[in-house]
């Protein structure tokens, strides 16, 4: 799935809840517990679901890559990768 459709997914599920919230037949502690479970499986998702990066032939990611740093970037293809799903370019 791509990014848009897991954010759109998430705003909709946590609007629903607040809206169910709001309207009642729902506690405080379940509201918050779905909410926070679904802002974090969908943060995870984001963040692993990513569109990973590919370098043509001959070329690696990390040698135009912001993270292309050993404070920032523990990979251990660094800094030879040629696919990556933290790529972000320069």
């Amino acid at each position: 799935m791509s990014k848009p459709v897991l954010a759109f997914i998430a705003v909709i599920a946590i609007a629903a809840l607040t809206w169910q919230q709001v309207h009642g037949s729902m506690d405080i502690v379940t509201f918050w517990g779905v909410a926070l479970f679904l802002a974090f499986g969908a943060a995870l998702a984001l963040r692993a679901g990513g569109g990973s990066a590919s370098a043509s032939s001959g070329e690696f990611l990390c040698d135009s890559c912001k993270l292309n740093d050993a404070r920032y970037c523990s990979r251990p293809e660094r800094p030879n990768a040629t696919r990556c799903s933290d790529y972000l370019p320069r």
